[in-house]
């Protein structure tokens, strides 16, 4: 019997000697219950204590840690002991996690053994610049993470013939470049990272290599391209992806998008231009993306939007305008009403879209304004006076310029007409004074 068994009897007998033989029924009924929890207790700690019966070790190198768990078998290997992959992982591996180590370099004949490996993950190796040509050349390979590294570059065929890999993650590789014909192994890649690399520092080096990177990724569903310091991103850089449903273009120096960056990519579910510095988009700028659900726009300078430019979003959609600049005026009460429509966000929430403009609604969330507050009556015709006024005047200007034009052309006909006149007075009497000398003549001869 278990000490919790005998301490429960225990409690059982002495409330019996207590409250006598009359409540013997209630001594029993406690007993039972009191014999239950601790069986009940007893499964708990049993099922605690066992080992999962989901995961099994298996013999692994130093420095690394091999088990098997839900049909696949995984191995990590970390610590700055290591130098090179190690070569006696399990054959059955088909997950590999190398992290944290002083590997250099990664060899074709590192991983050849590996022939079911279908995920590897080699990530924040400081010392890590070199991958040679064959040295992840797998069949089976399926995702592939080489984030975080030193890596320097990549030739065409330095990852051999990938056609089975959907997701490539090369970010934080500060110093990596990218061939042209580099993806042309990818036939059926759909995720691509490449945020913080340098390919962007020199804006036409990147639109240039893009262009021929990306040529034969036809297949990319999601783009990464964040932290790249990209000042403008021409439609020639995504025109070749017209699959993709979701983009990363955050963190960058865009300022302005215009009717051309995103309009051969109608399948954009996810747009993120956050923290660019945006201060200026063009109507029409998403007027393609018909499935539209995500718009990030946080983190920019911009002011206002223009009525109208999310009209095409469907209503399950959601827009991120936080920490902008916006001036609360009556031209900006479309998106107070868009908002609320919309009723939630996915992102922070609306209370931190806040006015910027006019000082007395500085820092208050235009959700939480009043339409009377951000337009007063009578503001929108106040405000139309001037262009009132200056189109009278230049009305009037124009009058007075038309009349001046017709005085001058009637002035100009009628001395043309004096001048017409006189002449034809000259040559009359001309003909007069020539008639009498020939008289004179004649008369003369007789």
């Amino acid at each position: 019997m278990s000490s919790s068994s005998i301490i429960c009897l225990l409690c059982v007998m002495y409330c019996s000697a207590m409250i006598g033989p009359s409540h013997l029924l209630l001594v029993i009924y406690s007993l039972v219950i009191c014999s239950l929890t601790t069986q009940e207790l007893g499964v708990q700690s049993a099922t605690t204590n066992s080992p999962s019966e989901d995961i099994i070790s298996y013999d692994c190198p130093v420095s690394c840690y091999c088990y098997e768990e839900n049909d696949d078998v995984i191995a990590h290997c970390t610590g700055s002991d290591l130098h090179r992959v190690p070569i006696d992982l399990p054959v059955e591996t088909t997950f590999l996690d190398i992290s944290d180590t002083n590997i250099s370099m990664l060899r074709n004949t590192d991983l050849n053994y590996l022939q079911k490996l279908r995920h590897v993950s080699i990530t924040y190796n400081s010392h890590l610049s070199i991958i040679e040509d064959k040295a992840l050349s797998n069949n089976m390979l399926t995702k592939i993470e080489l984030y975080g590294n030193n890596l320097l570059s990549f030739g065409s065929y330095s990852l051999g013939q990938m056609n089975e890999v959907s997701e490539l993650d090369l970010q934080s590789n500060s110093d990596l470049k990218l061939e042209a014909g580099f993806f042309l192994s990818f036939q059926s890649l759909e995720r691509l990272h490449l945020g913080d690399t340098s390919m962007s520092f020199n804006e036409t080096l990147f639109q240039n290599q893009a262009t021929a990177v990306y040529k034969e990724t036809t297949s990319l569903k999601y783009l990464n391209l964040e932290y790249k310091n990209i000042t403008r991103l021409r439609e020639s850089v995504l025109r070749n992806l017209p699959n993709l449903e979701i983009i990363y273009v955050g963190y960058n120096h865009i300022t302005y998008i215009d009717d051309k960056m995103l309009s051969s990519n109608a399948r954009l579910r996810e747009i993120h231009l956050e923290w660019n510095g945006l201060t200026n988009i063009h109507p029409s700028a998403f007027s393609t993306q018909n499935e539209l659900q995500y718009l990030d726009l946080s983190g920019n300078s911009l002011t206002t939007l223009g009525q109208g430019m999310l009209d095409f979003m469907p209503p399950i959609s959601g827009i991120c305008l936080s920490f902008n600049c916006l001036s609360c005026g009556c031209d900006i009460i479309w998106l107070r009403e868009w908002m609320l429509q919309l009723g939630r966000t996915n992102c922070i929430p609306y209370s931190f879209t806040k006015c910027q403009e006019p000082a007395e609604l500085r820092a208050k969330a235009l959700t939480d304004i009043t339409e009377d507050s951000i337009c007063p009556v009578g503001s929108q015709s106040s405000t139309s006076k001037p262009v009132v006024w200056i189109s009278l005047a230049l009305l009037f200007l124009l009058m007075i310029i038309f009349i001046g034009c017709l005085v001058l052309v009637i002035f100009i006909t009628k001395r043309n007409t004096r001048k017409n006149i006189k002449k034809t007075s000259t040559c009359s009497q001309a003909t007069i004074v020539s008639t009498k000398m020939s008289s004179l003549s004649t008369d003369d001869y007789i």
